[in-house]
């Protein structure tokens, strides 16, 4: 298999947000050792969306490279060429589909199903029926993890997780289901203890591993269960190995959660990013408000009266 070289990273990457913090690893790309070239492999496959293959008990792998030019994954050219495509501002791609369906072009037909926007629960759902759901799917995908309950009653599953075979890190990972038995699961890292500037993690220090806004996640619909989940955090801790290794390289697209972003691009009916199942117009959108009109009167030297708690 052709392995990228550090001029075609620089040319494909060039204007990607993290360009910068990319070059920073390629001024070294020579004197990088296995591990790190492997890890800076998975990162920019990462960094294009093509997200790794996840394997039972949470190992990870990558998707087969098949050009140095293009890097493009099986199942991934259409989408790859594209990006090319305007990163060099060429004639644009193709958009014909390959005609082999292979796991990724069948995942994304799988997403292409799925609303854009979340403006769904999916259907009713107790407690116990997400933990029955949960350990079916948990027998088969992450069999090391074991049920039990918090010091406050409520069920938690707790296990090892070591995403990279390359990678000598074992995580001990903890997901905690809410009250509310639609939301999901709160995931935290026992041990080792994350990097207290690591980004992307609620203020308890649970990991952040998907937007809730964009309803890639709904209890109740087919395929979304805590297996999901851990998935999704399998991928946090790969970047965050990268975000360790090459000084603050986080690989792949970030959601912005300043205010401003959110009142712009969050919808009132999708779903809180902070509080799913609760939507955003009944949940933290009046906060948010608060905080953009008090930092707007603060450039202006007005600040807004305060309200009257009741």
């Amino acid at each position: 298999m052709d392995q990228p070289s550090a001029a075609s990273i620089a040319r494909l990457w060039a204007r990607s947000p993290n360009a910068e913090k990319i070059r920073r690893v390629l001024r070294r790309f020579h004197a990088l050792t296995q591990l790190e070239y492997a890890l800076l492999l998975i990162g920019l496959d990462i960094e294009e969306g093509i997200l790794p293959l996840i394997h039972p008990g949470g190992r990870a792998s990558r998707r087969e490279v098949l050009s140095d030019q293009r890097l493009i994954a099986v199942g991934d050219d259409v989408e790859y060429a594209h990006h090319v495509a305007v990163v060099l501002g060429t004639t644009a791609a193709p958009t014909t589909p390959a005609e082999t369906a292979t796991p990724r072009a069948q995942a994304e037909a799988a997403e292409a199903s799925r609303p854009a926007r979340a403006r769904s629960v999916g259907r009713a759902v107790t407690l116990e029926e997400v933990v029955a759901e949960d350990k079916l799917g948990m027998a088969v995908w992450f069999p090391q993890f074991a049920l039990g309950y918090v010091k406050d009653g409520r069920p938690a599953w707790c296990g090892s997780l070591q995403p990279l075979a390359f990678v000598p890190h074992v995580y001990q990972v903890l997901a905690v289901y809410q009250p509310d038995p639609r939301a999901p699961l709160i995931v935290f890292v026992l041990q080792p203890v994350i990097h207290p500037h690591a980004p992307h993690r609620f203020l308890d220090g649970a990991l952040c591993t998907f937007f809730a806004s964009s309803g890639c996640w709904i209890r109740g619909r087919e395929g979304d269960d805590l297996t999901e989940l851990l998935r999704f955090a399998v991928v946090w801790l790969i970047r965050y190995e990268c975000w360790l290794m090459f000084q603050g390289w986080w690989p792949g697209v970030e959601v912005p959660h300043n205010a401003e972003w959110l009142l712009a691009n969050v919808r009132d009916d999708d779903f809180c990013p902070y509080h799913m199942p609760r939507l955003w117009g009944d949940c933290c959108k009046a906060p948010h408000l608060a905080e953009v009109e008090r930092e707007r009167g603060l450039n202006v030297g007005i600040l807004p009266p305060r309200r009257e708690s009741h």
